[in-house]
């Protein structure tokens, strides 16, 4: 829905790969979404209010992860060596 939207619009539009976000904050392990949600919270302290506790067995993900997985792909973008 985004592609045809920024496609029918004529805007750039730029994929960026999960492991992309996920290389960009790794430490020594596989980050969690909640580990990446933590290191966007800390870059970005107003966000920490929002920042979700980590989501226990059985227990759907919560809605709030959104905004930092969103957060956490813009700042991934940022370090994208772009042409």
């Amino acid at each position: 829905m985004v592609e045809a939207l920024a496609r029918d619009e004529k805007v750039p539009l730029l994929c960026v790969a999960r492991t992309v976000v996920q290389d960009a904050f790794r430490s020594s392990k596989q980050p969690s979404r909640f580990d990446v949600a933590r290191v966007v919270a800390q870059r970005y302290p107003e966000l920490s209010l929002r920042l979700p506790e980590v989501r226990k067995l059985g227990h759907a993900e919560p809605f709030q992860l959104r905004m930092f997985n969103a957060a956490a792909t813009g700042m991934a973008f940022l370090h994208i060596p772009h042409r």
